[in-house]
Formats: C-alpha cells, structure tokens, sequence
C-alpha cells in the first residue's frame, strides 16, 4: 500500500506519471475528514460547550451539572491540542518533502 504522503511525493517527481504501473488497489485512498476539518469540529463542540457554561443559572443544585461541563472542556481542550500538534508535524513534513522533491 503506498502512503498518502509517498503518493504526494512521487507525484512531485514523476508528474504523476507512476500510477499507471500501480494497481489502484495498492493506493491508499485520501480520508474525506482531514485534522483540519476535526479541528473545526472540536472549535464548534467548544463553543457549545462554553455556551452551556455561560446560560447555566449560578446556584448550587447545578453544581453536578457545571463540573461535567468542565470535565468535557477538559477532554477537549486536550484533544484539541493533540490535533493542532499532529496538524503542525504535518506541515513540517511537507515542507521537508517540497525541499526533496525539488531537487528531485
């Protein structure tokens, strides 16, 4: 199985050229969600999860309620910066590839 990456950098060096010598079953097919599209999830799961924060009334009996809130951003603010962590390392090895492939 070749990987999206190997598929984006032997694009770059043969023009595409190398997949007509490749069964189409051997390629890796490209995820429909991306880390961005996820990250943009998290973003609005983050916003919903502030606006039940700020419209729950200020007395004790919502206590229980306010700190599973808390807990779920908890989550989310941990999640949301593995995935913007996994976004950045993905960007450095593109821009390690774009250097390869131009002296390709």
């Amino acid at each position: 199985m070749i990987d999206l990456k190997s598929q984006k950098l032997l694009d770059e060096c043969t023009d595409g050229k190398w997949r007509k010598f490749v069964s189409k079953d051997k390629i890796e097919k490209e995820n429909k969600m991306t880390l961005k599209n996820i990250l943009d999830k998290l973003i609005d799961i983050e916003n919903e999860l502030d606006g039940a924060t700020n419209t729950l009334p200020d007395w004790n009996g919502n206590s229980d309620s306010r700190s599973n809130i808390d807990g779920a951003k908890c989550e989310l603010y941990h999640l949301k910066d593995e995935i913007e962590r996994m976004i950045l390392d993905e960007k450095k090895e593109i821009e390690w590839y774009q250097e390869w492939a131009a002296g390709c």
